[in-house]
């Protein structure tokens, strides 16, 4: 009996192995690149952004991940990957995780949102990102920095300011 409980162990370790490997790591320099990204991930692969400053950038992260192998947008060194401009993040689908974006100095009816369209984001975060003197030009428009949607989202250790 011991060992039937050792092999099914085993192969289930193998099996998760064999999975995690297949997961690619794809390093992006431009929106027409990370857009490519998005449309093609698969659970466990991560998008890297590339350093520097992204202007007028809208992402929509729409993709489907899994409960032990979530989807990663991130930057390539956290804090480094500036969004300006008209930035934002839309956040949409199944276990995604984003993280280390700095949106700074620029402007958007929303920065970030867990929702695009009509499809929500569910078991997804966002995490290790800073949102700083993010406003309008005009202080009679309105804006929201962070829009929550869905179910089982987190918007944890964040830095919103200014």
């Amino acid at each position: 009996m011991k060992n039937i409980k050792y092999s099914i162990t085993a192969l289930c370790t193998f099996l998760l192995a064999a999975a995690s490997a297949n997961a690619v790591e794809i390093k992006v320099g431009t929106i027409a690149e990370l857009n490519e990204a998005i449309s093609k991930v698969k659970p466990g692969d991560r998008i890297i952004m590339s350093n520097g400053t992204w202007k007028d950038t809208a992402i929509d992260f729409n993709a489907k991940g899994a409960s032990k192998d979530s989807i990663f947008l991130e930057a390539e060194t956290a804090g480094k990957v500036i969004l300006s401009g008209n930035s934002s993040l839309k956040v949409s689908g199944d276990y995604l995780v984003a993280k280390g974006l700095w949106f700074k100095d620029g402007y958007s009816k929303f920065v970030i949102s867990f929702m695009s369209k009509d499809k929500v984001a569910t078991n997804s975060r966002v995490t290790n990102c800073a949102i700083t003197d993010y406003n309008p030009e005009t202080k009679a428009e309105s804006n929201h920095w962070v829009e929550l949607w869905g179910k089982n989202n987190r918007f944890d250790n964040n830095y919103v300011a200014g």
